[in-house]
């Protein structure tokens, strides 16, 4: 049985809050008289599939960030984030980092990317992993705060930022008005790495391609709908940043659809395979590595493909890619 731990890879789709240790979460929860969030407390109310789920996804992530007040306590989420991953042979961890969320802390943005950037440097080379970063933008906000944020990702660029990313509900938050926050981060030379085609169609996709000029997707699981888009990621090679468990919890497929990642490795679709929020789903890497091996009929040779992706198609630096992909990327 192929070794999952040892099996060298990257982890690209995973929001720096949501990875925080689940006795972490509860500790500061219970130091700050915090109830912590139940799936139970968010029902249906019908405005879209998934609707109990999201809530409830954003209100874990309320909390988590509503406990984390200081410094010191980013500080031990980053130690622990990377002491975890690197446990589960992660050799590049990729987070997305809403950098406005910290102002409370740091005061202003570079402020915050400074301790991220220095942080993860120190806890990487302590436990012997790798990092990079996704500055993301919130669908949310408007346009014009986008553009601060790709011009901050791009002043960071040489310093550890690798990519530029959008995130927050697709539903009613098109991806069009973020065009020129995606030309800035593209011209400084970041990877484009938009969410996508997750609680949407394959509409999103398209506007993911052809508006954002996207070099991977943030999810995309939606494109299974549309054979020309299939044919179009396989052609240009646009990874998919898929997170099986969420996917699933988030009903981002209809319940008679079959998860796709095995159609999508078929047809020539560069997959790789993330936790999105570790702590609202409770599971780790390697529980979707297994997951995708037991559920969805993925081969030795397909697991190591998908390691070999989230390696080949990430912001890692040539040498990383050349000692574990074997070639230039």
């Amino acid at each position: 049985m192929l070794d999952l731990i040892s099996l060298p890879k990257a982890h690209l789709h995973l929001h720096l809050e949501s990875a925080i240790r689940k006795d972490t979460y509860h500790e500061y929860c219970e130091r700050d008289g915090v109830l912590i969030p139940q799936r139970s407390d968010f029902p249906d109310e019908g405005h879209f599939r998934g609707e109990g789920e999201w809530n409830y996804l954003t209100a874990v992530f309320s909390t988590i960030y509503s406990t984390l007040k200081t410094k010191d306590a980013l500080e031990r989420l980053v130690w622990e984030l990377v002491e975890d991953e690197a446990k589960q042979g992660v050799v590049w961890i990729e987070p997305t980092i809403y950098v406005p969320s910290y102002r409370h802390i740091f005061g202003d943005d570079d402020a915050s990317a400074a301790f991220f950037v220095s942080t993860f440097s120190n806890a990487c080379t302590h436990f012997g992993t790798h990092s990079g970063f996704i500055f993301i933008a919130d669908r949310a906000k408007s346009a014009e705060e986008a553009e601060e944020q790709a011009l901050l990702a791009s002043r960071w660029k040489d310093k550890g930022v690798v990519a530029f990313g959008l995130a927050n509900l697709e539903v009613g938050f098109p991806g069009l008005r973020f065009q020129k926050a995606f030309d800035i981060a593209k011209a400084h030379g970041l990877l484009s790495a938009p969410h996508a085609g997750e609680m949407m169609g394959a509409e999103n996709i398209w506007e993911a391609l052809n508006c954002l000029n996207a070099d991977r997707l943030a999810h995309g699981v939606n494109a299974v709908h549309d054979p020309t888009l299939m044919t179009i990621l396989a052609e240009r090679q646009i990874c998919l940043d898929l997170c099986p468990t969420s996917n699933l919890w988030l009903k981002a497929l209809d319940e008679n659809v079959t998860y796709p990642l095995k159609r999508f490795l078929d047809l020539g679709i560069p997959c790789s395979v993330n936790t999105d929020n570790p702590r609202v789903w409770d599971i780790r890497l390697i529980d979707e590595y297994a997951l995708c091996q037991r559920e969805f009929g993925l081969s030795d040779a397909d697991i190591k493909l998908i390691a070999r992706n989230s390696i080949q198609f990430s912001g890692a630096p040539r040498f990383l890619k050349d000692r574990y992909c074997g070639r230039e990327k």
